[in-house]
C-alpha cells in the first residue's frame, strides 16, 4: 500500500503480530524527539476514541507505530466526485470533531502531556509564546511587515481568554488537511498526524478545523459540532480562533528569523477565506 508522506515524517506499512501497521519515522524538519513525544501524547490523552489509530508502540526519538486504519485519504478520495458529495461529509466531520472536544481524557492525562512536552507549555504560555513570536518575526520580515498580517495576529489574542465549556485546557491536533483525514465506504472514520499537537482550549481547537477545512464546508460542519456541543461562540471569536491557528503554522515555518513556505499574499487570502466561512 502506497501512503501519502509528510514534509515533517516519513510513513510505510508493516506488519506487527499479524496486524497491519504503519511506522512513522520523523525526519529533521523540526526536532524529531519534540514531534515523537506529541504524537504520543495526543495518543495517551485521547487513548479509547476510536476516530484515530491505536498506538502499538512508541520509540522517542525516532518513530512510533501504529494500527493502520482502513480506508483511504479524504485528498485521494475526493479527486473526480462533485463538490456537492464531498461537501456531504462536513456534518458528520463536524461531529467527529465534537466527539474530539467530549472526550474525557484518563486521569492524570493532561497533567502528563505537560512533563513530556518541551518546556511543559500550557495553555497560556503556548499563546504568548505563539503571538509573540510570530509579531516579532512579521516585524523583522519586511515583507510581512502588513497591516493585515500584523491585524490577524491581534484578533488571534482573544481566543485564548475565553471562559466557560469553550475556554476548558484540552490537547489540540494542528492539522486537519485532507491528506490526514481518513474516508471508508462514504463515511469520514478517522484522522491521522499529531506530531504538532499543542496545548489549546476547545475555541482554538475548533479553529484548527476552520483553518484547514479544506474540500469541506465549515458552515455544515459547525452544525455537526453544536449539534453535540452546543452553541460555539460567535463569528467573531470562531475567526480569532482560526487566526490563532494561521500563526501556530507560520510559528513553525519560522528558521533563522525567516518566515519560509508562506508567502503574504497566500496569507491574506487565507484569512479572508476564514473570515468569509465564519461570517456565513
Amino acid at each position: 500500500m502506497k501512503l501519502p508522506q509528510g514534509k515533517k515524517s516519513s510513513v510505510a506499512v508493516e506488519a506487527f503480530d499479524g496486524i497491519a501497521c504503519v511506522r512513522k519515522t520523523y525526519n529533521d524538519n523540526g526536532d524529531p524527539r519534540e514531534k515523537c513525544l506529541r504524537e504520543t501524547a495526543f495518543y495517551a490523552y485521547y487513548a479509547g476514541l476510536t476516530l484515530i489509530p491505536r498506538l502499538i508502540e512508541s520509540r522517542p526519538p525516532t518513530n512510533v507505530l501504529v494500527e493502520l486504519l482502513r480506508g483511504e485519504p479524504l485528498s485521494t478520495w475526493q479527486q473526480g466526485r462533485p463538490r456537492a458529495e464531498v461537501e456531504d461529509l462536513s456534518r458528520d466531520h463536524g461531529r467527529n470533531v465534537a466527539r474530539f472536544l467530549q472526550h474525557v481524557p484518563p486521569a492524570g492525562a493532561l497533567a502528563a502531556a505537560r512533563q513530556d512536552f518541551p518546556g511543559g507549555l500550557g495553555l497560556y504560555e503556548v499563546a504568548g509564546h505563539t503571538l509573540g513570536v510570530v509579531a516579532d518575526h512579521l516585524a523583522a520580515n519586511a515583507e510581512f511587515d502588513l497591516p493585515g498580517l500584523h491585524g490577524a495576529v491581534d484578533c488571534a489574542r482573544a481566543a485564548p481568554g475565553i471562559a466557560g465549556f469553550w475556554g476548558q485546557e484540552v490537547l489540540c491536533k494542528l492539522d486537519w488537511n485532507a491528506a490526514n483525514t481518513i474516508v471508508e465506504s462514504g463515511e469520514i472514520t478517522g484522522y491521522v498526524d499529531f506530531e504538532q499537537s499543542f496545548f489549546a482550549n476547545r475555541l482554538i481547537f475548533v479553529g484548527t478545523v476552520i483553518d484547514h477545512i479544506n474540500v469541506l464546508s465549515w458552515p455544515r460542519a459547525r452544525e455537526g459540532i453544536e449539534e453535540l456541543c452546543g452553541d460555539l461562540p460567535s463569528p467573531e471569536m470562531q475567526y480569532a480562533a482560526a487566526c490563532f491557528s494561521m500563526c501556530r503554522k507560520i510559528l513553525g515555518c519560522c528558521r533563522d528569523g525567516r518566515i519560509g513556505y508562506f508567502t503574504p499574499e497566500r496569507i491574506l487570502a487565507k484569512l479572508e477565506k476564514m473570515r468569509r466561512a465564519t461570517d456565513s
